[in-house]
C-alpha cells in the first residue's frame, strides 16, 4: 500500500510541482533543457523504482534508498536550476523588490518542505534497508511522515498558492 501511495503523491504532485517550477523559471538554453531532462529521468526513475521495490520487494534492501536518493538527488538538480533564477528588477533603481511577494515565500516554504520531506524520506529508507524487516515504513513513523508530507509540503505549494494565484489573477 506504502508503494502504491508513493507512487501516488510523488508520481503525480511530485512531478506536477518540479514540472510546474521549472515550467514557471524564465531559463532558456541547453543547459536548462538538460537540467530538465535530468530531472525528469532521474525523478522518474527514482519513484518507479520506489513502487517496483515496495510492491515486489526484489533486493529491497539495496533498491529501496537507492531509490529515496534519487528522488533527493532530482530536487537537487530542480534546486540547481531553480537558484539561478533572478527577482525581477524594480525599474527606478534596478535593485530587486524590497518586499517579496506573499506568493513567492508559500512557493519557498513549500520547496524547503519538499526538501525536507524527501530527506526524511531517503533518511528512513537508509535505516529501514539496515535494520528493517521488510520494505515498509511502520504504522507511527509512517503516519509523521504523511504529516510531513501533507502539511510542509503539498498543502503549502498545491493549497495556499493555488488559491493566492486565483485571488491575484482576479484583481
Amino acid at each position: 500500500m506504502q508503494g502504491h501511495g508513493h507512487a501516488q503523491v510523488f508520481g503525480w504532485i511530485g512531478s506536477f510541482i518540479l514540472g510546474i517550477g521549472f515550467y514557471s523559471q524564465p531559463a532558456v538554453g541547453r543547459s536548462a533543457a538538460r537540467l530538465q531532462l535530468a530531472c525528469f529521468v532521474v525523478w522518474t526513475l527514482g519513484v518507479a523504482l520506489r513502487w517496483s521495490t515496495s510492491i515486489y520487494g526484489w533486493h529491497w534492501k539495496i533498491l529501496l534508498p537507492v531509490s529515496a536518493g534519487l528522488e533527493l538527488a532530482a530536487w537537487l538538480v530542480f534546486y540547481k536550476g531553480a537558484s539561478g533564477h533572478k527577482r525581477p528588477q524594480t525599474a527606478q533603481t534596478g535593485a530587486a523588490k524590497a518586499k517579496m511577494p506573499i506568493w513567492m515565500i508559500s512557493v519557498l516554504v513549500s520547496t524547503v518542505g519538499f526538501f525536507a520531506t524527501l530527506a526524511f524520506n531517503f533518511v528512513e529508507c537508509v535505516y529501514l534497508a539496515a535494520r528493517g524487516a521488510e520494505p515498509a515504513f511502520p504504522h507511527g513513523l509512517d503516519q509523521r511522515y504523511l504529516v510531513l508530507m501533507g502539511w510542509g509540503c503539498w498543502f503549502q505549494c498545491v493549497g495556499i498558492f493555488s488559491a493566492l494565484a486565483a485571488g491575484v489573477s482576479r484583481h
